[in-house]
């Protein structure tokens, strides 16, 4: 198992497969430190992922993106993005690059329409989230592709999607966090693998 955090980047990676041909990418939704990520993408490490944790610049995941990590390792054709919050938003951005064959939003949805694009996608999100509510996510199905896999994760939170603690007009959660991670990691694991 390896997890690394670096601070020079804007993104946090996780790399897919034993041979190293698959790689998916995380952008931080929220300004805490990347950090808080960390025990969330942990089990994916175990399962043999390599896990690299950046800081997006200033804080801001808007201004993130997934390129130095793909271009840090060019030997890797196939990837996926992704992101938490607007760390997903940002994420989005990088669809079109011929190294991106899928992209992931946790809690969060395109701001732009991905619904023609030539990408594997998948969205999970909390079911009592205040900020990425699901009334939001079922508004956003229209921009991703027909054959997005949509996975709610009953009675999570936005604040779930990471470990930073409570979020300002989050919504109440009905189950733990660590219920709610388990279900969060294996719906994502379950979407990389399947690249």
């Amino acid at each position: 198992m390896l997890i690394r955090a670096a601070l020079g980047l804007a993104c946090l990676a996780v790399v897919a497969g034993v041979a190293i041909t698959r790689w998916s990418t995380l952008l931080a939704g929220h300004p805490a430190y990347p950090r808080a990520y960390l025990a969330l993408l942990r089990p994916l490490a175990e399962q043999g992922h390599l896990v690299v944790v950046v800081k997006p610049p200033l804080g801001v995941a808007l201004l993130a993106s997934a390129r130095p990590a793909l271009d840090a390792h060019g030997a890797t054709t196939s990837w996926a993005v992704g992101g938490h919050s607007l760390g997903g938003v940002a994420a989005a951005t990088e669809v079109g690059d011929p190294r991106v064959r899928g992209v992931f939003f946790w809690a969060s949805y395109p701001s732009r329409d991905l619904s023609d694009a030539a990408v594997a996608a998948a969205s999970v999100f909390g079911e009592n989230d205040g900020l990425s509510t699901p009334a939001d996510i079922d508004a956003s199905r229209d921009r991703l592709p027909p054959s997005t896999v949509f996975t709610e994760v009953p009675g999570a939170v936005h604040a779930f999607f990471g470990d930073y603690g409570s979020q300002a007009g989050d919504g109440t959660p009905t189950t733990d966090r660590a219920t709610a991670q388990r279900l969060i990691v294996a719906a994502t694991a379950g979407f990389v693998d399947g690249l």
